[in-house]
């Protein structure tokens, strides 16, 4: 097992934050696929010929996107620009693709189907519950092989013992405050949509 450096931790907390979110504006997308954090104010050419790379796609009706703002700016959804992205060589830091890939994997079941969204079963709130989810997409991402059993399928106890390892670079806000069958049950629900 190799752990990842400052930068590649700083890097992958920033993707993890991003792959959450429902849409992306053409910034946002061009900025993670350069591996820059979109809040940031950066410009530069490479970054524009990204945005207008999307733009022309947009225009030409090969990238849908989800609507406008009033500014004029799009609303696209982060998997259709990923596959935009792939689709037309853009070149994507492999930490971003394998996240996407895995994003893409547990909210695909038969067809396009989107499996149904995780519903709150417990008190301690929503961003509790998201950053258990978080935390569960980021060692399952980086440590698949110990989250897995013999059987090679996800297991709850393992996922649950990794958290619990990297819980201090896991959970920016400390740990989520919800109770240990809390935590289990969440784990367990996300653990059963993945199968």
């Amino acid at each position: 097992m190799t752990l990842m450096n400052e930068e590649e931790l700083a890097r992958q907390r920033l993707f993890e934050k991003w792959v959450k979110k429902k849409s992306w504006s053409i910034h946002d997308a061009a900025c993670l696929f350069l591996s820059i954090d979109p809040e940031s104010e950066v410009s530069g050419p490479e970054l524009e010929r990204l945005q207008q790379g999307m733009q022309l796609a947009i225009d030409g009706d090969d990238l849908k996107i989800i609507n406008s703002t009033s500014i004029g700016d799009h609303v696209l959804e982060p998997l259709v620009v990923f596959q935009w992205a792939r689709r037309t060589g853009v070149s994507l830091p492999p930490a971003l693709v394998a996240l996407m890939e895995f994003i893409m994997k547990i909210t695909m079941s038969s067809g396009s189907e989107p499996i149904p969204t995780f519903e709150t079963p417990v008190k301690g709130g929503t961003k509790d519950v998201e950053n258990v989810l978080g935390g569960c997409l980021a060692v399952v991402t980086n440590f698949p092989e110990e989250c897995k059993g013999r059987g090679g399928k996800m297991k709850v106890e393992l996922i649950l013992k990794m958290l619990t390892k990297h819980a201090e670079i896991l959970f920016d806000d400390g740990y989520p405050v919800l109770s240990s069958t809390a935590i289990r049950d969440i784990v367990t629900n996300w653990v059963q949509k993945l199968s």
